[in-house]
């Protein structure tokens, strides 16, 4: 047994209670495709809180039946494509959108090298550096 799946599920039913045994099912998936993509823990951390904040874990949400932002954001993570490739996982398996996702991170990571702590997933959530610092630090756990 994958001991980080459990403290990744337990993390995600501490932000959305399991209301049935579909539910559970889909957080289990997501817990184990989260560990699957990366094996840091904050990064864990972080994506079970922007799954959490972006789609409530909604089935809708995650296939893509719901769309955020006047239908520019996709998937789990509500993810904004910049490519056919990322227009694809936004909305494909939970592992793809898991993965595009934790791209996405990284590259908020990257273009904000000035910024510490939550201000790094600025770039995520509002395409700049400068902007979103309340929505990232909502995102990264510490408001």
């Amino acid at each position: 047994m994958n001991y980080n799946i459990i403290r990744v599920l337990l993390s995600i039913i501490g932000l959305s209670p399991v209301r049935n045994t579909h539910d559970f099912d889909l957080k289990w998936e997501i817990a184990e495709s989260i560990v699957e993509a990366t094996n840091d823990i904050r990064e864990q951390d972080i994506l079970s809180r922007i799954a959490y904040f972006e789609s409530g874990f909604r089935k809708s949400v995650i296939n893509c039946s719901v769309k955020g932002d006047r239908g520019k954001s996709l998937g789990i993570f509500q993810v904004q494509p910049i490519s056919k490739y990322d227009f694809h996982n936004a909305c494909g398996t939970i592992q793809e959108q898991v993965n595009l996702a934790l791209n996405y991170i990284h590259r908020s990571f990257e273009a904000c090298p000035g910024n510490v702590g939550a201000d790094l997933l600025s770039m995520y959530v509002s395409g700049t550096c400068k902007r979103g610092i309340k929505e990232a630090k909502h995102r990264w756990g510490v408001d």
